[in-house]
């Protein structure tokens, strides 16, 4: 389940990363700019108005694009994806226990989880509009391995 996990959020964060090449491949092309008319400037081809004119707005546009990347490295480290999963499946493998020794507020919490639609009371059973997908495929899951056990026992 983890593998799965780490192996969507990495589809997910495709288009990041192919970002984050982007960006690098534009300072890379606005540096050459800065040293195509540092080159042109010493052979007297620009003059220093223009030169200066454009290494201020290649230098401005330069810093724009490392402070969007440093953001965008920041907010990656922040998102330690490999513990939230691993933190989140021991969640889920433990939700009974989470449960059974949970105060209200816990056991609110995690059933709101499971069933994020409103839970009615008809007087004699509950009936819910909608499971929440990852309870509803542990569910079916669940199921269909107490059906084998059924099968082996018989």
């Amino acid at each position: 389940m983890k593998e799965i996990l780490l192996d969507n959020y990495k589809q997910f964060t495709y288009d990041i990363e192919a970002k984050r090449k982007s960006i690098s491949k534009e300072i890379n092309l606005l540096n050459e700019k800065v040293a195509n008319a540092r080159d042109k400037y010493l052979v007297d081809k620009l003059d220093e108005e223009d030169y200066k004119e454009i290494k201020r707005i290649t230098k401005s546009q330069i810093e724009q694009l490392e402070q969007e990347l440093q953001q965008m490295i920041s907010d990656s480290k922040e998102l330690d994806i490999r513990t939230k999963i691993e933190n989140a499946l021991d969640g889920i493998e433990n939700l009974a226990n989470l449960y059974q020794q949970g105060d209200l507020q816990t056991k609110r919490t995690i059933g709101c989880l499971i069933f994020p639609q409103k839970v009615e009371f008809d007087g004699k059973s509950f009936q819910t509009p909608k499971m929440n997908i990852v309870a509803q495929c542990i569910y079916q899951y669940n199921n269909g391995l107490g059906n084998k056990k059924t099968d082996i026992r018989e």
